[in-house]
């Protein structure tokens, strides 16, 4: 029953990449993009710790007022609106029962010096800490641009670049999570109706969790497939559906607003399509599986007991080192019941299958 009331300082370093400039009619005043931040907090008084540690990964989403036509351009083409959302993972906490993984989030405006360097303020928060800011941007590649002077969205409905913020939302954790060292396992198992339940947790918050469902609703005659999505911890719930075309790339997007429970939809273009979708993730093959298998082991989770191959491939870099597991099973929707990701100091995130599920519809929209 911690109170979470202490006065600290909050150092956020991030590193940023745009992979994505939407139009949307003619215009463009948008960036979407992703992020790695790293966390440290320092507590003056109330907590367990001094320190706080972690690191996150986000979606981000950029929108600039440049060329739009403001009055006092040479002020306004300098503002730019931001916002971001992802997920962390606490090495350190202030406090022992604070959860390992946690939703962050920030939004705030920068002013544009030049084209290259900008001052930013906001509200940040990372899990249960937050706070106001101040800080100094640096952007490495071309500036932002706008290509028309107007505006015009839809009324009575959610924005486009609201809906993008979701979209890129989902891809931030359902691949971060599913897709450990940039592979995927085939999901042709699954029925329609069917659908499985994970628990995922990780070294520094093995009492805390985060659970995640996923389930099959349609497969259409061209091989598409629309899926149901479901994210949620003591805090937070997040759901979404997607509609998949048979090289697993979102095509359709529908969302629930978590603040006015609203539903969104989102249809992407060819365009979009190919770009916002993770080039770098795909199935294993077969050849990589053959290779990569380590033997046979029986593993006992929540949904059952199942005998199973152990499949590991390694990663590394100049600082460190991972080595992504998997436990594989034609018993079960999705082929998988376990995966585990460790890293060169023993520190480890892992999920495994805790039910199976059918019987699972629509939420939010029709799959026809």
């Amino acid at each position: 029953n911690n109170s979470y009331v202490y006065s600290g300082l909050g150092i956020y370093p991030e590193a940023e990449f745009i992979i994505y400039k939407p139009y949307i009619g003619d215009i463009s005043p948008l960036d979407i993009g992703a992020a790695v931040r790293g966390h440290l907090g320092i507590a003056f008084g109330g907590a367990d710790s001094v320190l706080s540690a972690g690191v996150g990964v986000l979606a981000t989403l950029h929108f600039s007022l440049k060329g739009l036509g403001f009055i006092s351009p040479e002020i306004m083409d300098n503002v730019e609106a931001f916002s971001e959302l992802g997920l962390g993972f606490n090495i350190l906490r202030h406090y022992t029962s604070d959860p390992g993984l946690v939703f962050i989030q920030t939004s705030g405006v920068k002013y544009h010096i030049n084209n290259s360097l900008a001052v930013k303020a906001g509200y940040t928060s990372w899990g249960y800490e937050g706070g106001p800011f101040l800080g100094a941007h640096l952007k490495i590649g071309p500036g932002q641009t706008v290509v028309q002077k107007s505006l015009d969205l839809p009324s009575g409905s959610l924005s486009v670049p609201y809906k993008q913020i979701y979209l890129a939302q989902f891809y931030a954790l359902y691949w971060y999570i599913f897709a450990a060292g940039g592979y995927f396992f085939d999901d042709s198992t699954y029925a329609v109706g069917q659908g499985t339940v994970w628990s995922i947790t990780s070294s520094d918050s093995e009492n805390d969790e985060m659970t995640i469902e996923r389930s099959l609703l349609a497969l259409q005659n061209d091989g598409s497939k629309w899926w149901k999505v479901r994210f949620y911890d003591d805090d937070m719930e997040l759901l979404y559906e997607v509609k998949t075309d048979p090289q697993y790339r979102v095509v359709k997007f529908r969302f629930r607003d978590s603040e006015e429970g609203q539903t969104g939809e989102y249809v992407l273009t060819p365009e979009e399509i190919e770009s916002m979708n993770p080039a770098e993730t795909r199935v294993i093959t077969e050849e990589e599986y053959a290779e990569w298998i380590q033997g046979k082991e029986r593993v006992k989770t929540p949904a059952g007991t199942y005998n199973t191959d152990h499949v590991q491939t390694t990663y590394s870099d100049e600082q460190d080192e991972w080595a992504y597991n998997w436990w594989i099973t034609d018993q079960v929707p999705g082929t998988m019941v376990k995966f585990k990701w460790v890293d060169s100091e023993d520190e480890w995130y892992q999920g495994e299958l805790i039910e199976i599920t059918s019987g699972n519809k629509p939420e939010l929209g029709s799959t026809d």
